[in-house]
């Protein structure tokens, strides 16, 4: 039997600076916020991988990332530790390029991340959940016998 492990809530805010073609001098600024609940995690010692990222259609050329926000809310699940990893992968790309080292989420949790300043926001950031529980007890008490 399988045990389903919610893990709960995460929201990313992603700003953007996008340099207006027509007008070389002029810029304009905006941001998006993505939000969904995490996804089950099914075994212990198991992950779950999110996709954030905006239609290529709704952002524009030459749009630079200023700053990165994740906001992640657990739900009481009995984890010992709830780790999550935040990574960026560039436009078509099919690996990462830079991650964050992993960020404890056992309670509420907002992560400022910058490490992903620079770079076209038509990139997908992604969020890896990883989430262990506490051994299960062995049971104390006489050793058993087998009757015949």
């Amino acid at each position: 039997m399988k045990s389903v492990i919610r893990t709960g809530f995460v929201a990313m805010t992603v700003a953007v600076l996008a340099l207006v073609v027509a007008a070389p001098a002029s810029a304009a600024t905006g941001s998006w916020t993505e939000s969904r609940s995490k996804y089950n995690i099914y075994f212990d010692g198991g992950y779950a991988t999110m996709y954030f990222s905006k239609p290529q259609s709704q952002v524009p050329n030459n749009t630079s990332i200023t700053g990165t926000t994740v906001y992640v809310t657990p739900y009481t699940n009995g984890r010992t530790t709830e780790t999550i990893t935040i990574c960026y992968r560039q436009q078509y790309g099919t690996s990462d390029w830079a991650c964050t080292a992993p960020q404890d989420i056992t309670t509420a949790t907002t992560i400022p991340v910058s490490l992903f300043n620079g770079q076209s926001a038509r990139g997908q950031s992604t969020s890896d959940t990883r989430s262990t529980a506490a051994p299960i007890p062995r049971p104390v008490g006489p050793p058993r016998t087998r009757s015949r």
